[in-house]
């Protein structure tokens, strides 16, 4: 399970153990959810960690596929990543957590390969 707040909008996000994404208003009241357990696009094995960027975009860590996927606000996809290269040297396995900064930077926990990894906005190391 994983939560975030996008400070900007006032609005929740929960990752549940089915593989949802669930989005509430600040005062806890239920606004819509997507996804579901599964392996393809919008879908989840183990969502572990979330974070909302400047822009009200969601990004999900899902150490279960290995790949972070970015959604829209209200769920639509924008971008999955996976196979994420970090200079250095591998790839980034299993990620437990996401991060965005100000500037869009990405930052992903490498739990395998003890580390953070560090990607642009569009995903690149």
């Amino acid at each position: 399970m994983a939560m975030a707040v996008d400070l900007k909008n006032g609005y929740v996000y929960v990752a549940d153990m089915a593989g949802r994404i669930e989005k509430f208003t600040g005062d806890g009241k239920f606004i819509k959810s997507w996804g579901s357990l599964g392996s393809g696009d919008g879908q989840f094995r183990s969502p572990s960690g979330m974070a909302v960027d400047l822009a009200g975009n969601v990004y999900v860590a899902d150490g279960g596929n290995n790949r972070i996927q970015k959604f829209t606000g209200d769920g639509q996809l924008v971008s999955k990543w996976t196979n994420l290269g970090i200079p250095g040297g591998g790839n980034v396995h299993d990620e437990i957590d996401v991060d965005v900064d100000a500037s869009g930077k990405v930052f992903v926990v490498d739990r395998d390969n003890n580390r953070v990894g560090v990607l642009s906005a569009t995903g690149t190391s």
